[in-house]
């Protein structure tokens, strides 16, 4: 009985060229696969250049925004620790944040509460207490667009943080809001936001 060998199995078509060289395979990309790679990185090159500015703005963004965060939660720990912020003459009550826009939309203020008295009035910015650190937004093109929630739309806000809990007060916060909200925003598109939210608890977020 005669058996016929089983045909062999075809093997999928491989794209690289083969070659001998010295008795040795050797194996390469044809140039068409190279125009193809070198086209589709062209292509994604141009897609991430083309949209290079607005990736640096949101992260400018997030970074001032991160920043003021990082500066309501310092005056929270200077409040807490009761230390006594230095060029102050008078012992500080507290420490807070005061922000006024129309003044200034690029500017805040760490400022140390030594204008209050036992009574517990003036737990916020005056002209009486004393700077710590006026704090310039160092990322370009970055304001300070709004304050949310505040008494008669006033654009200006007071988070002052009383030892030893601390305890917050929020001046001019209306009677029948929780929280205030500061919104950064990119000054030539100020629809790209970041707000930062601080209630009476004095929990402190981003949304």
């Amino acid at each position: 009985m005669n058996f016929r060998r089983p045909e062999p199995i075809m093997k999928s078509k491989i794209i690289t060229k083969k070659y001998f060289k010295d008795g040795k395979l050797l194996t390469g990309f044809s140039l068409i696969e190279m125009l193809a790679v070198i086209f589709i990185i062209s292509v994604l090159s141009a897609v991430i250049i083309a949209n290079f500015g607005d990736i640096r703005e949101q992260l400018a963004l997030r970074r001032a925004t991160h920043q003021f965060v990082q500066d309501l939660r310092r005056a929270q720990e200077m409040a807490m620790s009761s230390k006594q912020a230095e060029g102050c003459t008078l012992p500080a009550k507290g420490y807070g944040i005061y922000v006024d826009i129309l003044t200034d939309n690029k500017s805040y203020k760490l400022y140390a509460d030594t204008a209050a008295d036992d009574s517990g009035e003036w737990e916020y910015y005056t002209l009486s207490d004393c700077i710590v650190e006026t704090i310039n937004i160092e990322e370009k093109g970055v304001i300070i667009k709004e304050i949310n929630n505040i008494e008669g739309g006033a654009q200006m806000i007071s988070i002052n943080f009383k030892p030893p809990n601390p305890n917050i007060n929020i001046k001019w916060l209306q009677s029948d809001k929780n929280e205030v909200e500061i919104v950064l925003a990119l000054e030539k598109n100020p629809d790209k936001t970041k707000t930062i939210a601080v209630n009476k608890a004095g929990m402190i977020e981003i949304k």
